[in-house]
C-alpha cells in the first residue's frame, strides 16, 4: 500500500501520521528548547521528590514494623498515598520532555509505544478501536486519541493531547484524523466519542 501522510502542525509540537503496509506510525519529536530545559528541570526535581518519598516510606515501614508503631504506619500510608500521583505527574512531564512514537502494526497484531520513560510492547486484541475524545482546557478545546483493547477500561495514548481553539476546530481536525486512519488503515476501527455533535457550530463557544 502507498504511504500516506498527515502533519498535524497547530500545536507546540507538530505531530506526524504515516500509514503505510497496514501499520500506522505516529511521531512527535522532543519539545521545543526552551520547554525543553523547563520540562527538564521538573523532571528532575520530581525524580528528586520520588526518590526521597521512597527513603521516608522505607523508614517510616521499617519503624511501624520494629517498633509496632501505628502512627508510623499511618505516615507510611499518607506518604505512599502522595507517592502514586507524583509519580504519575513525573511520567507526564518527562512525556512532554522526550519524543513521543506509536506504531500500531496490524499484520503482527502489535502497539508500540516509546516515550522517554514510557515504553510499551502490547498485543492488539481483535476488537480493537481507536477512540477519539475532546479535551478542554482554560476555555480552548483540543482533542486525544487513545488504543482501546476490547472492552477493557484502560486505554493507550495514540495521538498525544493538544489544545487547537474552538469546539468546532478541534473537531474537524478529529474528523480528518479519523478518515485519515481509517483510509490508510481499513482494518482499524476508529470512533469519535463524548463529542456531542448535535451541538457543535462554527463561531461558537462551549464553557465545560
Amino acid at each position: 500500500m502507498e504511504e500516506q501522510l498527515l502533519l498535524l502542525s497547530g500545536r507546540r509540537a507538530p505531530v506526524t501520521l504515516v500509514t503505510e503496509n497496514n501499520a500506522l506510525v505516529v511521531m512527535r519529536r522532543s519539545a521545543p528548547a526552551v520547554q525543553a530545559f523547563l520540562f527538564a528541570s521538573c523532571t528532575l526535581f520530581s525524580i528528586g521528590l520520588l526518590y526521597f518519598g521512597l527513603v521516608a516510606i522505607w523508614i517510616m515501614l521499617k519503624v511501624a514494623v520494629a517498633e509496632t508503631s501505628l502512627l508510623a504506619f499511618v505516615v507510611c500510608i499518607v506518604l505512599l498515598a502522595a507517592w502514586i500521583p507524583g509519580g504519575y505527574a513525573c511520567l507526564s512531564v518527562q512525556g512532554l520532555l522526550f519524543p513521543f512514537m506509536v506504531r500500531i502494526d496490524m499484520r503482527r497484531h502489535l502497539y508500540l509505544l516509546k516515550n522517554g520513560f514510557k515504553v510499551a510492547r502490547l498485543s492488539l486484541a481483535t476488537e480493537t478501536t481507536i477512540s477519539i475524545v475532546p479535551v478542554y482546557s482554560r476555555g480552548a478545546w483540543g482533542y486525544a486519541a487513545n488504543l482501546k483493547r476490547g472492552r477493557r477500561g484502560f486505554s493507550w495514548p495514540i495521538i498525544p493531547s493538544a489544545i487547537i481553539g474552538t469546539k468546532y476546530d478541534a473537531f474537524l481536525e478529529a474528523e480528518s484524523v479519523k478518515q485519515f486512519i481509517e483510509n490508510g488503515m481499513p482494518a482499524l476501527r476508529v470512533s469519535l466519542d463524548q463529542w456531542d455533535t448535535a451541538k457543535i457550530r462554527p463561531k461558537v463557544e462551549y464553557i465545560r
